[in-house]
């Protein structure tokens, strides 16, 4: 019902601070990308978006709206 619009993850333990930033000067291995698969409508991946490399490809056609769901979570005291 959707062309486009495929989560692609990066397969490394942890794509941030200086990993990520060689990331952006050599380039991202094809062969580490990985695109989920879903089983059907209203399935989902839950993982820390901060600290694992990922995009989603252009919605190209779609029946309607897409819906990202996204949440954050931090201690009761930010100053702690």
């Amino acid at each position: 019902d959707m062309d486009g619009g495929e989560l692609q993850v990066l397969q490394m333990a942890d794509a941030s601070g200086k990993f990520f930033d060689d990331l952006r000067v050599t380039g991202v291995p094809k062969s580490k990308i990985e695109t989920v698969n879903y089983k059907g409508a209203g399935y989902c991946v839950f993982m820390q978006g901060s600290k694992i490399l990922h995009s989603v490809t252009p919605v190209l056609k779609a029946r309607e709206p897409r819906i990202s769901f996204v949440q954050s979570f931090t201690n009761r005291n930010v100053f702690a």
